[in-house]
């Protein structure tokens, strides 16, 4: 159920593209443009909403499928081999625009074309990851929108915090071949002892196959807690994760409120389905002659707070009523 809506202006934001109204001149019916997107996770259910989404913007601009649109989607379900070739297939494909739903897929997409426009969704931080000169003025071939993750890190251990004082023993289950996820784990590892007073555990799953050796990190390291960073391998085998970290009767956070869905205790980030119609507004005024080098970057405006009161119980713990307050979305 919904609670309230957390709003958070960043600094910088004022020459963020004004509600996204892209659109000054219905396109000619007669062109048929193609669309290409690389989504690092499966074509889950989750993902279909955002498609959903995506399409519908663009069919509110006049873009519709079927008609003057074709839409190729490529998956890698959280398999850091398949992004390459996805990549490979879509720049072959000669589409218009290609959409990059993550870190390893914008890359992937970057390492394959110069020309072909870029619009980036779920980039956490665009500039270090060398996706973009600047956030105004982006200077390539790719623009499109970041969830900044970086710089609401903090707010993921406060969180932790809140539900468990004086935890000391944090972890955070990372992709190292994702730039987003490592850039991050950096920054969380040199800004820890300011936050927690205590050191991070770093917990890499690069691949399916490290699960195992994840969890037997965190047994050995005595964890009390743990941040989990929505990777595409990461939230393509998520149940499984969670269902380990409940058994281990570990708080957790992320900023992915389709992994706090599916039984992370706690979420906090962007609207993923608005910036899947944001990406859409940026691919809309790309087909109609806007140079992406010269499209700002747009960042969230807006943030919300899931709390999945199911895995609360299967924790032992009691969510404070003051945190409850606060939600967007409680899951009873």
């Amino acid at each position: 159920m919904r609670r309230r809506e957390v709003i958070a202006t960043l600094a910088g934001a004022a020459w963020a593209l004004p509600q996204r109204a892209f659109s000054q001149t219905p396109p000619q019916t007669s062109k048929l443009v193609r669309v290409g997107i690389l989504h690092g996770g499966s074509l889950s259910p989750a993902y279909r909403n955002y498609r959903d989404a995506f399409v519908q913007t663009l069919r509110h601009h006049r873009w519709d499928e079927g008609k003057n649109l074709i839409v190729e989607e490529r998956a890698a379900d959280g398999r850091a081999e398949r992004f390459a070739a996805h990549a490979a297939e879509l720049v072959a494909s000669q589409v218009d625009v290609a959409v990059g739903s993550d870190s390893q897929a914008i890359q992937a997409l970057k390492q394959k074309t110069s020309t072909i426009p870029i619009v980036m969704l779920g980039a956490a931080d665009p500039i270090a990851s060398g996706f973009i000169s600047s956030l105004a003025r982006p200077g390539g071939n790719i623009t499109g929108v970041t969830n900044q993750y970086d710089e609401i890190a903090w707010k993921h251990y406060e969180l932790l915090r809140e539900l468990k004082p004086g935890i000391e023993r944090v972890g955070v289950l990372y992709t190292p071949s994702n730039s987003g996820s490592a850039i991050g784990m950096k920054q969380f590892v040199d800004n820890m002892r300011e936050w927690l007073g205590g050191p991070l555990v770093p917990v890499p799953i690069d691949k399916a196959e490290d699960i195992e050796a994840a969890f037997v990190a965190i047994d050995q390291n005595r964890l009390q807690a743990l941040n989990v960073h929505p990777t595409p391998v990461i939230s393509t085998n998520r149940i499984r994760i969670t269902a380990l970290l409940i058994e281990r009767g570990l708080p957790t956070t992320t900023g992915s409120k389709a992994m706090a869905r599916d039984g992370i205790l706690l979420s906090y980030g962007p609207d993923p389905v608005e910036a899947w119609r944001g990406a859409a507004a940026y691919v809309d005024r790309i087909l109609r002659g806007a140079n992406p080098a010269e499209l700002p970057v747009e960042r969230p405006t807006k943030y919300e707070l899931t709390i999945n009161m199911k895995t609360a119980k299967a924790l032992g713990l009691t969510i404070p009523p003051t945190l409850l307050a606060r939600a967007d979305e409680v899951i009873e």
